[in-house]
Order: structure tokens, then C-alpha cells, then sequence
């Protein structure tokens, strides 16, 4: 037998790396359901915290009851006083003999995950998960032995399993420490946030991993042929349970995955592949009409210019999508943010001319009297009837100077870059709006 013989009877193994991030889980639960619809398959599931009870319930077999779970949640689905430690001044009194007897004082009648409890015991069968083909692994942190342990499918038990997982979810101090053979244990992300080398330690050659963690923590290293996730769009904080919420960011992740694995252009919103012909017909043209009306420096100013509105409109500037469309979608972002302001949910796909139908009906109101048509807008630093009239200011004057703006707009357009780059989006969605609508 040659060695590249070998290679090829020694199939790789894959693995998918669910990262901790309490209510965010269900970000990952939405990654987790377009790779299942696009037939990708792992032999190795390992999660941290709420990446934890998600890739066991994975393990054990398909996406579909996560989302039903999710589609259902609300805030008492997860635990009954939450960072609330009512005997903390009361039986937490000294002196103690060791810090697990201080423990058991303090979270004396603490925060009570029984409403998870109960519904992971609903969800998650032993006998399904023992039997899966999907090795897995979660990550805990034994305060008790004050280190990192893993725990694989070895290690848990019908008795134990349930623990373990919510051992590795007990996000303390918002959730009670769990006891397990007499140990304290707390939340996995206190040791590895994306157990990744627990993956590579159960065989995983190549991994995808979801990280769901702030836009300013760095990115877990990796290797070369593995596949980072991470939300392009910020995602709520880590205990916010409100239903609506987890439903959007499940969508977010099923969008976003599409996006990682090139299968749909677009950055803030998704549309389908079908599309990306009509939309590189509309950056071709947007790089012909800035070079004709004497508008190239908007090229230079881009993506600075693309920051600035970002922050304006959300607050932050979203993460950075590197995928085969992105580095031709230019001039589509201002229209996203003109998507924005018009208010068109991100929380679906959709074709691009629609998009395109959609924000020219919402943005035609701008022309009306700001005074008596109410658009929705999502401005934090900007009266909505400042920015119309700045928006409606710019668009007219594009357009009634075809184009070319006379010198005395000058100071005017350098002074307030944002609205006019949004005016200039409005002013290419009219000068192609026949073949945009096709």
C-alpha cells in the first residue's frame, strides 16, 4: 500500500467548534441549521457553555427541535432568579472551614436553572447521544481542582450527562454553581471559550468553528483549512433571553453561514446567487457613472466614509465578511445602509431587485413634507427630520445638476459625507432603476 493510498482510506475527520455565549447560542443553532440544509456532516462536536447543550443536542440528531425550542423561548425558559443571591447575607457568614462550604452558603437559594433543566431533560436522550456516530466534548472549570477538565462521551453517563452540560453552562454569577462528585464546577468559557483543541484532541483534521463572542475579542487561532464563523452583526448581550431577539439571531445565523460558505452575496443583508450577475452589473455601472460625473474621490474615501455610517446608523462598525463576492460589493453597501434607514429587515433573504423595488417605495416618502410623512428610522446621533432634509438637500441637487455638483456644494459635501453618499446611493438606484427592477 502507497503512502497517498493510506492517505485516502484514512478519511479526514471534521469537526464543528460551538463557542460559549449564553443567548447567542441560538446564532449558532441557525449556523448549525443551514450547514444541515446544505449537507454538511461532523464526526466531532465539541461546545463550551450554551455551545455545550447545543452541539450535544446536535450530536444526538438534527437541528429541527433547537429551533422549535428557540421559536418558543422566553426569559423563564433559562432560570428563576437570576443573579440573585437572596442568603448571601445571611448563611454566607464566616468563618468556614474550606471555600466549598462557603459556596454551598452563598448560593444558598441563588439562581435555579430548573426551567433549563427541565427542558434539556425533555430534549436530550442518553441512549441517542451515547449511540451517535458524532464523537463530543464540552468544556467545564473544576473551581474545586481550580483547572479546565473536559468531558467526553466517556465520561458521561445517563445519570451525569445532564450535569455535565449544565455545569458547563453555569455562567456564574448569573447561574449557581453545579456539584458533580463532590466538585464545584462553573461555565467551560472560564477555561477555552471555543474548546478547539479539545476537537483536534478527539481527531478533528479540519473544524468549523462559531465563535459568537464580542467584535473586539480576537479571533480563536486555527488552521489554514478550517472555517471561522463569527456575526457580522453585533448580537444581543449573553443573558438576553427575549424571545423576538433569539429568533432574529437565529436568523442572522443562518444568513451569515450562507455568506461564510459563498453561497449568497451580500454583507449586511443576504440575497441568492442568482442575483450576483445583476448586482456586478450594477458596480459596473456605479464606476462608470462616479469616473463620468467627476466623483472618483468617493472611491478613495470608501470604506473610512462606509465606517462613519455604519457607527451612525448601528451604533458599531460590523464585522468583516471575506468571502468571493465581498471584494466586488462596493457600491451595494451604501444601498444597505439606505436599507437601513428605510427600515427593510436583514432577517431574511431576498432577491435583489426586490430589495432594490422595496427601498425605492420607502425612500420616494423622502421627497414628501418631512413635516407630515413619518419614515422609521433607526438614528441614534440624528433628528429623522434633519437627516431627510439633508438626504432630500443632496439627492435634488445630484439630480438637478445631473450629476455634477458646481463648486460652491464644496464645503457642504465635505462637511456632511455621510448623507451625501447616501444621496448619491439614492441618486444610482433612479439612474438604473429600469434594468435594477428586472
Amino acid at each position: 500500500m502507497t503512502e497517498s493510498t493510506e492517505k485516502v482510506q484514512k478519511a479526514e475527520k471534521t469537526g464543528i467548534v460551538l463557542g460559549g455565549g449564553g443567548s447567542r447560542g441560538s446564532y449558532e443553532i441557525g449556523v448549525l441549521q443551514t450547514l444541515t440544509d446544505q449537507g454538511r456532516t461532523f464526526d466531532v462536536v465539541t461546545g463550551t457553555s450554551i455551545g455545550a447543550i447545543c452541539g450535544a443536542l446536535y450530536t444526538q440528531g438534527s437541528v429541527d427541535h433547537l429551533t422549535d425550542w428557540i421559536g418558543r423561548f422566553t426569559q423563564d425558559s433559562v432560570a428563576r432568579n437570576l443573579f440573585v443571591f437572596p442568603a448571601q447575607y445571611t448563611s454566607a457568614q464566616g468563618p468556614f472551614q474550606d471555600a466549598g462550604s462557603f459556596f454551598a452558603a452563598f448560593s444558598k437559594n441563588g439562581p435555579q436553572v430548573e426551567p433549563l433543566r427541565q427542558k434539556l431533560e425533555s430534549l436530550f436522550d442518553y441512549k441517542t447521544f451515547a449511540s451517535s456516530s458524532k464523537d463530543f466534548a464540552c468544556m467545564t472549570y473544576n473551581v474545586t481542582k481550580q483547572k479546565p477538565q473536559m468531558f467526553t462521551k466517556l465520561d458521561m453517563t445517563a445519570d451525569n450527562a445532564i450535569d455535565v452540560l449544565l455545569a458547563s453552562a453555569a455562567y456564574f454569577p448569573a447561574f449557581n454553581f453545579v456539584t458533580l462528585n463532590g466538585d464545584y464546577y462553573i461555565d467551560g468559557g472560564f477555561a477555552e471559550t471555543n474548546p478547539v483543541q479539545a476537537a483536534q484532541k478527539l481527531g478533528a483534521d479540519s473544524l468549523v468553528v462559531v465563535d459568537v463572542q464580542d467584535m473586539d475579542v480576537p479571533d480563536p487561532v486555527l488552521n489554514s483549512g478550517d472555517l471561522l464563523i463569527r456575526p457580522i452583526w453585533k448580537l444581543a448581550y449573553y443573558l438576553d433571553f427575549d424571545g423576538v431577539t433569539l429568533r432574529n439571531q437565529v436568523a442572522l445565523g443562518q444568513l451569515d453561514a450562507l455568506k461564510y460558505l459563498d453561497l449568497a452575496p451580500g454583507y449586511l443583508y443576504t440575497f441568492y446567487p442568482g442575483d450576483w450577475n445583476h448586482m456586478q452589473r450594477l458596480e459596473t455601472s456605479a464606476m462608470e457613472l462616479v469616473a463620468a460625473e467627476g466623483e472618483s474621490w468617493m472611491l478613495e474615501k470608501m470604506d473610512p466614509v462606509m465606517e462613519e455610517i455604519y457607527q451612525f446608523i448601528l451604533g458599531y462598525v460590523p464585522r468583516k465578511l471575506e468571502n468571493k463576492y465581498s471584494h466586488e460589493f462596493i457600491f451595494g453597501r451604501i444601498l444597505e445602509c439606505m436599507g437601513l434607514i428605510a427600515g427593510i429587515s436583514p432577517y431574511r433573504q431576498m432577491h435583489f431587485n426586490d430589495f432594490i423595488r422595496e427601498l425605492l417605495e420607502k425612500f420616494s416618502a423622502f421627497d414628501s413634507d418631512p413635516n407630515k410623512t413619518r419614515t422609521p428610522m433607526l438614528y441614534h446621533a440624528m433628528e429623522m427630520k434633519g437627516l431627510q432634509d439633508m438626504l432630500v438637500f443632496f439627492h435634488s441637487a445630484i439630480q438637478g445638476f445631473n450629476g455634477h455638483l458646481p463648486k460652491e456644494f464644496g464645503i457642504l459635501r465635505e462637511k456632511y459625507l455621510l448623507p451625501y453618499y447616501l444621496a448619491w446611493g439614492w441618486h444610482l438606484m433612479e439612474k438604473f432603476r429600469l434594468f435594477l427592477l428586472i
